[in-house]
Order: C-alpha cells, then sequence, then structure tokens
C-alpha cells in the first residue's frame, strides 16, 4: 500500500463493510487456524509489550499491527462472497500502472538526475 491515505479509507470501509455482514461469516477451524498464522506478529507483539521503551511506544506499536487480526478474520470468512484473486489482480495490475507511470513522469521532467544516476554521480 503505497498510498497511505487513501488506503486508510479503503482499511476502513473494509473492516465496515465486514462488520455490517459479520453474521454471513463462515470460519471453520482451518480458517481460524490460519488467521492465527496471519496474525501471529501482532500475538508476538502482544505478548512482548513490556519489551517497550514507554507504554505509548507499545500501544502505537500495536495498532499498527492490530490489521494482522482483523483481515485474516474477514478475508477467511469471506472466501466465497469475494473474489480475493480478482481483487489482487486488480490490485497488482493498478499498482503496476501506477508506478509505471510515475518512473516514465520522473524520466521526462527530471532527466537530468537520470543522467547523473546513469554516470554514477550523487547516488
Amino acid at each position: 500500500m503505497i498510498f497511505r491515505k487513501p488506503c486508510t479509507w479503503i482499511i476502513i470501509g473494509f473492516v465496515l463493510f465486514n462488520l455490517v455482514f459479520k453474521k454471513k461469516l463462515k470460519l471453520t477451524r482451518l480458517a481460524i487456524l490460519l488467521g492465527l498464522v496471519i496474525a501471529s506478529p501482532l500475538i508476538l507483539e502482544i505478548l512482548l509489550f513490556w519489551n517497550n521503551d514507554s507504554f505509548g511506544e507499545g500501544l502505537k506499536s500495536v495498532e499498527k499491527s492490530i490489521s494482522l487480526l482483523l483481515f485474516p478474520v474477514f478475508i477467511l470468512g469471506n472466501y466465497k462472497r469475494v473474489q480475493f484473486i480478482k481483487l489482487l489482480q486488480f490490485y497488482s495490475y493498478t499498482m503496476t500502472a501506477i508506478v509505471l507511470f510515475f518512473f516514465i513522469r520522473f524520466i521526462v521532467v527530471y532527466p537530468d538526475l537520470i543522467d547523473k544516476y546513469v554516470s554514477g554521480t550523487d547516488l
């Protein structure tokens, strides 16, 4: 996720959508096990919470990892309703096109920086 603000709104929308349709989640034992494996960084963060220098830093770190707990539950619980392969393909094609566009734009707008890079100066 290279665009932080739009992605934050998309994540919030995804979570709200899944909270509205929470009753339609179908979780199996395998889905719960996979969700725990995906959420393992969050679990480790909680277990090692006392290792932080301050309480605020610990909460900030846990807040960053909280999506690792929500996403597996929603994704694995809605695998029949949401076509994640198509969603991931769309995301990868779109991000590749955006990055390629900005790379070409950078080459056109700042050719002097490209020349410096090719010649090996100011790396």
